[in-house]
């Protein structure tokens, strides 16, 4: 191959590159370019005779941090990273000086966008600071849980064994104390969960509601106020209406709901939330006077992508309303009329809580035998006290191989098992048992929520779990939930 084709394949190749390559003179004047400097820099035209500092930095003298100096006297590759504030992008430049004879004849310099590699360095270290964030708020949250509950059961069995009206009311107050406790250990414990909470569980809508309304108070009265116009909500809400969902994303398709319905009242007005059962179902409606909306938006209103807010919006916030009703097996429907506001109408299935499903239960139970294994002390002093003011028969330890060296399955109705031990998880534990006393079920204690429809495995040994800190009532109800299965 000649020499000039050599030059034309090499001149073609660079030119496919897509970062910028510019040959200079040991001057820093630009003797060539590849396409991707010449359009970046040149805005399509030739950059050749223009100085590279002036092209790059927009400065008339050569750069203080240039790195091409470093480079030639330390013989290793030096870099500059910066950040362009005029097409806000972050750059790396590299350059490659060019010796013979001892002298410089010119250098290379290469310069890519690397804004894409930076966003994915800022958001490992981002998840690595969270993960070590996480780390520590899960044992935090662990330990607090074990307290807590020991202080909850301190309470109750002293509420339950010493009648004293002076004290009853500061009973009452250290018990919901020690419950708001339990209340921040679980949102620390949703915090650091690593995964998605999916399962449903048992959601009194009307608290929820009322909860959201109390939360996006900032967006609709503080905020509204200071850009001069009055926003007002009102409920209208039936007391203990149930549905089974996930706490989270229906947290946030109301807010979603709440927050559209702001936007829509450029001039303040207000918002109504009600919520009813109807038969089988369960209604909820969400009021505006606002602007309304005209028939072509109110086709596209669940779009994804779609949005009335221009730049400011990203068209998401009513097609995750859209999903998350559908996965809660319910509808959504709009009304809307221009100048005259809109409504959202919500329907979901009714729900009986767990908590009424086995209160009939909680009645048969009466006396067990209990065999109740924790690593914790604290865990085990609240079994030992309050089981046998509950009338149970209580056994426990502290070792799981030491619970299944001394297992006998003719001395128990029922197992309680934590999940993290050391030497023996709760997990294996369980299984041990099973093996022997398949009949005998077994409730699991967890600092995390664990959903059995979707941990088979582990529901081969377990029959029911619970969520730590849990008040006595919860574990009552647990042991109501486990001895009715295995009646079954």
């Amino acid at each position: 191959m000649k020499k000039d084709d050599q030059t034309t394949n090499l001149s073609a190749i660079l030119n496919y590159i897509n970062d910028m390559v510019l040959y200079c003179s040991p001057d820093f004047k630009v003797l060539e370019s590849n396409s991707a400097a010449e359009v970046i820099l040149g805005g399509g035209n030739s950059i050749v005779g223009s100085k590279c500092h002036e092209l790059l930095h927009q400065k008339t003298e050569t750069c203080s941090d240039c790195p091409l100096e470093a480079t030639i006297n330390s013989g290793r590759l030096k870099h500059l990273n910066y950040f362009n504030e005029s097409i806000d992008e972050y750059f790396e430049e590299r350059t490659h000086p060019i010796i013979e004879d001892g002298h410089q004849q010119g250098f290379v310099l290469m310069c890519r966008n690397v804004s894409e590699i930076r966003e994915i360095e800022d958001k490992f270290a981002q998840d690595k600071k969270m993960v070590a964030i996480g780390q520590i708020s899960s044992g935090v949250a662990h330990d607090f849980s074990n307290v807590i509950m020991g202080i909850l059961g301190r309470i109750k069995i002293m509420r339950m064994t010493r009648n004293i009206p002076e004290l009853e009311e500061q009973f009452e107050l250290l018990e919901r104390s020690a419950q708001d406790g339990a209340e921040t250990v679980r949102r620390m414990q949703e915090f650091t969960r690593a995964w998605k909470e999916t399962a449903f569980v048992d959601i009194n809508l009307p608290e929820l509601i009322n909860e959201v309304i109390a939360l996006t108070r900032p967006k609709w009265h503080q905020a509204a106020k200071k850009d001069g116009r009055l926003v007002e909500v009102t409920c209208d809400l039936e007391d203990n209406v149930y549905i089974c969902g996930n706490t989270s994303e229906l947290h946030n398709a109301l807010t979603n709901l709440i927050f559209n319905a702001v936007d829509a009242m450029p001039d303040g007005g207000f918002i109504s939330v009600k919520c009813r059962k109807k038969n089988d179902q369960v209604v909820m409606q969400v009021k505006d006077t606002g602007i309304g909306m005209t028939d072509e938006i109110l086709e596209k209103i669940f779009d994804p992508f779609f949005t009335t807010k221009g730049s400011e919006g990203n068209g998401l916030g009513m097609s995750e309303v859209y999903g998350v009703v559908k996965r809660h097996s319910g509808t959504i429907e709009v009304q809307s009329d221009v100048g005259e506001g809109t409504i959202f109408t919500l329907t979901f299935p009714v729900h009986i809580p767990e908590k009424v499903r086995v209160k009939e239960v909680e009645q048969e139970v009466g006396s067990l035998r209990i065999l109740a294994v924790d690593d914790d002390e604290f865990i085990l002093e609240f079994f030992k006290d309050v089981f046998r003011e509950i009338g149970h028969i209580t056994t426990v330890y502290q070792s799981p191989v030491e619970a299944i060296e001394n297992f006998d399955p003719r001395k128990y109705d029922m197992v309680i098992t934590d999940l993290e031990m050391p030497v023996m998880n709760g997990q294996e534990f369980a299984e041990k048992i099973k093996a022997v006393a398949p009949q005998i079920p077994i409730i699991l204690l967890s600092g995390w929520f664990i959903d059995l429809s979707e941990e088979k495995d582990l529901a081969m040994a377990i029959d029911c779990t619970i969520t730590k800190p849990f008040t006595v009532e919860e574990i009552q109800r647990a042991i109501a939930k486990a001895y009715y299965s295995a009646k079954k």
